[in-house]
């Protein structure tokens, strides 16, 4: 059979969407697109092919963003189990005081004299926030808050993440797409064609012989990237990153742990680890250099750790297309780069491009223009990405000075050198308009990673430090009185 539209070189609206890749990626994004172009007749389809993705996931509070878009109540994920509510990334073995501390989701911490909390904490000295965070405080305490709308600073301004089941999500967004009319092939790909005048998509052949003619096609076909790499030839860009970590292994293992409100990294000799537990599953991943551990090595140092001798080991390349949108092709999930940041998984960076490419929908003829904005726009998402991510690897370097691995990092980008640089200066941190990592989520790892270099500003200098102090134990009282009314994580 052939389902095919008429010629994609006009300016006709897009009727006939193809998404090359399912999992939850693939499967959200589809979700995505059929709702944000409700009643106007295109059909979305899903080549289902197979993916790479981890058991569990620890999805930043940007993935609620998306489901409000969408219309998608997760009350069901939340019922059943299989979706957690997060409050923090943990990390372990960061500090040398606390042996765990906890990056909350804050959009804002409360204000003394109209003058923001970290300024305050660096002026008296105090290098913790953590009593001073709600989601932080309640992380620790292994237990759960939920934000409440008003004007209390406290209870108001933070937001919830969410751990995720992935099998269940991708059946969860499957269900979601049938209802909204998403086609689904299981076949493989057999043949890719282009189009003789302009290079577009023109044809897929599925093994069964099924013949779909795209107006866009979805590239999630990993890092292999069927369409945008191995078709339209668009090159992949390594981050400097890379040369730090472009490798993982990963193992899941049932469990009857009580599970934990954030996802947990730790640094090991090897690599970075993230280990995120559920009610009944617990996933553990370390990242490397295989340039300087081999497979086998990795292997046995999770084997050790979790005692799991089945693993699932494969490439993670740090960087991005040099292009996410071109021709008729959009990439997205490894097709279109890959960060491993904490907090910023590619199912989030990925709904987010869609996010991105609704506001931006182009026509038939994918004009240079639309691509030129989605592209800086999604480039901009995964400049943040790897900037925050070599944050954290600056701050683990502080602590763990012996680890050779941290001891070769590359250099600061200017950007990120600026960013540190205002910080330590003036305790100040720049805006930025929809940012993938909210400003307050990059106070909160510059005050763990400077704190003992973190400037103030001035204007604290002419109030009494006595009437601050009072200040932050109000809301260290407050916050305890709170937690105690919370019921435990579970």
């Amino acid at each position: 059979m052939t389902y095919a539209n008429t010629s994609i070189q006009n300016n006709d609206p897009i009727k006939n969407i193809v998404v090359i890749g399912g999992g939850s990626i693939g499967w959200s994004a589809s979700v995505g697109l059929a709702r944000g172009l409700q009643g106007q007749n295109c059909q979305i389809s899903v080549v289902d092919l197979p993916t790479i993705e981890p058991a569990l996931i620890s999805a930043a509070p940007h993935i609620f963003d998306y489901h409000k878009i969408l219309g998608i109540q997760e009350k069901s994920l939340l019922q059943s189990g299989h979706g957690k509510l997060t409050l923090s990334q943990g990390f372990k073995g960061f500090d040398a005081v606390h042996e765990e501390i906890f990056n909350g989701y804050e959009n804002s911490l409360p204000e003394f004299c109209s003058i923001e909390l970290h300024q305050v904490l660096n002026w008296l000295n105090i290098n913790d926030y953590t009593p001073y965070s709600l989601a932080s405080s309640a992380s620790k305490a292994k237990r759960l808050a939920l934000p409440k709308s008003g004007v209390d600073p406290i209870q108001s301004n933070f937001t919830c993440g969410m751990n995720i089941n992935n099998a269940v999500y991708t059946k969860f967004m499957q269900g979601a797409a049938g209802q909204l009319g998403v086609k689904r092939y299981s076949g493989a790909i057999s043949n890719i064609t282009t189009h003789a005048s302009n290079g577009f998509i023109n044809e897929l052949t599925l093994t069964d012989g099924t013949v779909i003619k795209p107006d866009l096609v979805i590239d999630n076909s990993g890092f292999e990237s069927l369409i945008m790499a191995n078709t339209l030839k668009v090159e992949y860009t390594h981050s400097p990153l890379n040369s730090v970590i472009n490798r993982q292994v990963s193992s899941q293992k049932n469990t009857s742990c009580t599970a934990l409100p954030y996802a947990l990294h730790s640094i090991h000799e090897l690599g970075w680890m993230e280990s995120v537990v559920m009610n009944n599953l617990e996933t553990t991943t370390l990242r490397y250099d295989l340039t300087k551990v081999n497979d086998h090595t990795a292997k046995q140092a999770l084997c050790d750790i979790t005692g799991q001798e089945e693993q699932q080991i494969h490439n993670t390349p740090s960087g991005q297309r040099t292009s996410f949108f071109y021709k008729n092709c959009v990439a997205i999930g490894d097709a279109a780069g890959f960060v491993g940041s904490p907090s910023v998984e590619n199912l989030v960076m990925s709904q987010r491009m869609i996010s991105k490419l609704l506001d931006l929908f182009p026509n038939k003829a994918c004009l240079e223009a639309n691509q030129n904005e989605y592209n800086r726009r999604v480039a901009k998402d995964f400049e943040q990405a790897f900037d925050y991510l070599h944050m954290h690897y600056l701050w683990a370097a502080k602590t763990h000075q012996q680890v050779p691995w941290l001891q070769a990092l590359p250099e600061l980008n200017s950007r990120l050198q600026q960013s540190i640089d205002l910080f330590k200066s003036s305790g100040r941190v720049a805006y930025d308009l929809n940012p993938l990592i909210p400003r307050q989520r990059w106070i909160n790892l510059l005050q763990r990673s400077f704190k003992n270099d973190g400037a103030h500003d001035p204007l604290l200098g002419s109030l009494p430090q006595e009437k601050a102090h009072t200040f932050l134990r109000q809301i260290e009282n407050k916050i305890q009185i709170l937690i105690r009314e919370f019921r435990a994580y579970n």
